[in-house]
């Protein structure tokens, strides 16, 4: 994380303006997926989204999403204020913010 948290909101592991900016790119995922034409970072982001599916999951004992990007990023914003409070959330942050980034020069004309 390229700041220091200021948690106002007791048990979260990370502040509200990361919290918006986790759903804010986890909202922007879906369509960055599929305009990615390069393979490794849509594995990247297949590979991370099911990662931190399958930890909600299996901490909350419901059945895992689909596999594609949009079921993934609804499941992870259902539950984002868990996942705030869990000790990943600064590592989810960023995994999601690295992933945007990677996946941001897909939509810039060439």
């Amino acid at each position: 994380m390229d700041h220091r948290c200021q948690i106002t909101t007791p048990g979260r592991r990370i502040c509200d303006a990361c919290l918006r900016g986790l759903r804010r790119d986890l909202a922007a995922l879906p369509d960055l997926y599929d305009a990615c034409a390069g393979a490794e970072t849509r594995t990247a982001i297949q590979a991370v989204l099911t990662s931190w599916a399958a930890l909600v999951a299996t901490e909350w004992r419901t059945p895992a999403p689909g596999a594609g990007v949009p079921d993934l990023t609804a499941f992870l914003s259902r539950h984002g204020d868990w996942l705030a409070c869990h000790g990943g959330a600064p590592l989810l942050v960023e995994d999601a913010a690295e992933l945007v980034a990677a996946a941001r020069p897909a939509l810039q004309p060439a």
